[in-house]
């Protein structure tokens, strides 16, 4: 492949805790506002695959893995830019190197902040629970780790720096990067898409002597040009209107089939299909979706899964249908969520002070209660109409079970261990 025919991307990186996926967001949606065909990955959405194999304990390799695949996949779907981000480990990007990344042109960004600053959030964001000490002395190795090494294109300190001058800090410190520069056309020949430029906050960032990310020219493994059909196994997905539950229940039905000793993985839709704007012929993203679901899947069967539960809005049977082609060769079980409409409307409004887990994206995540009722509005007429579609799924009704009580009720409905 031509170098010019890579996509830039920019992985944001750092120990747990230190906001990077926050600022990641952040910029993801300030590109697409500003008309940048741009895309947007949480890698530590793309390994969630459990026990892990000797081979691979940190799942890293795997996480590089389906990192490519899915950049291949934005790519092809007109991301002229990817943002990304994910822990990479106290090697940094150099824990990469096992995994070509033939698509892309990566700039590595480290967030760093004082322990004692990353602890306070870490903290912050999980809560205090059990083995919370042994977590914070894996925190404190991290940045021991990372402190100490110096692969890396750009370092960001924000020790003492507010979330919301996090992202201006980024760009100052990664100012060539071609998203921010609006050069994109080196980039696959493209017209240059114009970027407001934004003036940084006046915080002092510390960025370390300049090294060049060096992947060798052999590497272990590689993403084929032209993947197969994810062969065998088993996967369950589980749909329903927006705040049905489906990503809660879905994880707890997870975390059910791990307890029942199987090497199984896990894949929110919605995590995989953040492409602004949509592409012209894939308008709801189903197709981006079913392509990344089966490129991860195939990952996940090398690493030994055998089962896989996946979690997402599939209105119509036609959707449906994107969804079980590229799954061919694999035994795929539909579930389909119900909730009356007083539940959906009091779930729709409780996410609104954090009811449900922070996912990446999450447009009701504090927003007012006037936005949340309108949200609420939007879910019973999608509920209606997925009642009324010809999507032919079973559904279960979740307006009086618990997230566990429902992921019982998904086991029975499809056999499963």
């Amino acid at each position: 492949m031509a170098p010019d025919a890579r996509v830039p991307v920019l992985w944001i990186y750092g120990p747990a805790g230190v906001g990077k996926s926050t600022v990641s967001w952040q910029l993801y949606t300030e590109l697409a506002g500003s008309g940048v065909p741009v895309a947007f990955a949480d890698t530590d959405q793309l390994c969630m695959c459990y026990p892990a194999s000797a081979g691979d304990p940190a799942r890293q390799h795997l996480r590089a893995l389906n990192a490519a695949a899915v950049i291949r996949n934005f790519r092809s779907a007109g991301a002229r830019c990817v943002i990304v981000n994910g822990v990479l480990g106290p090697a940094g990007p150099a824990g990469l190197a096992t995994v070509s990344l033939p698509d892309a042109r990566v700039t590595f960004c480290r967030l760093r902040a004082s322990p004692g600053e990353v602890e306070r959030r870490f903290t912050a964001k999980h809560g205090h629970r059990d083995g919370m000490a042994e977590l914070l002395r894996e925190v404190r190795d991290d940045i021991r780790l990372l402190d100490a090494s110096g692969f890396v294109d750009a370092c960001v300190d924000t020790t003492g720096v507010p979330a919301v001058d996090v992202p201006r800090l980024v760009r100052a410190a990664c100012a060539d990067w071609p998203g921010f520069t609006g050069r994109l056309g080196e980039a696959g020949g493209q017209v240059p898409v114009q970027v407001p430029v934004q003036v940084p906050v006046q915080v002092p960032v510390q960025v370390p002597v300049q090294v060049p990310v060096q992947v060798p020219d052999q590497v272990s493994a590689q993403v084929p040009d032209q993947p197969g059909p994810a062969a065998g196994g088993r996967v369950a997905l589980i749909t329903g209107p927006p705040g049905a539950g489906k990503s809660t229940t879905g994880f707890r039905f997870y975390l059910r089939c791990l307890g029942a000793g199987l090497t199984a993985g896990y894949v929110d839709l919605a995590q995989i299909g953040f492409l602004r704007p949509a592409a012209a012929d894939d308008m709801d993203g189903h197709q981006l979706k079913a392509r990344g679901l089966a490129a991860i899947w195939r990952n996940y069967r090398a690493a030994g899964a055998t089962h896989l539960v996946a979690t997402g809005f599939i209105a119509s049977r036609a959707d449906l249908w994107r969804y079980t082609s590229e799954l061919r060769g694999t035994e795929v079980a539909h579930i389909r969520l119900r909730v009356a409409s007083a539940e959906l409307r009091r779930r729709i409004m409780t996410r609104g002070a954090g009811g449900s887990w922070p996912e990446p994206g999450d447009r009701l995540r504090g927003q007012p209660r006037a936005f949340l009722a309108s949200a609420a509005d939007q879910a019973v007429r999608a509920a209606e109409a997925l009642d009324q579609s010809d999507i032919g799924v079973p559904a279960i009704d979740t307006t009086s079970l618990s997230p566990d009580e429902s992921a019982g009720m998904i086991r029975e409905a499809i056999g499963w261990p």
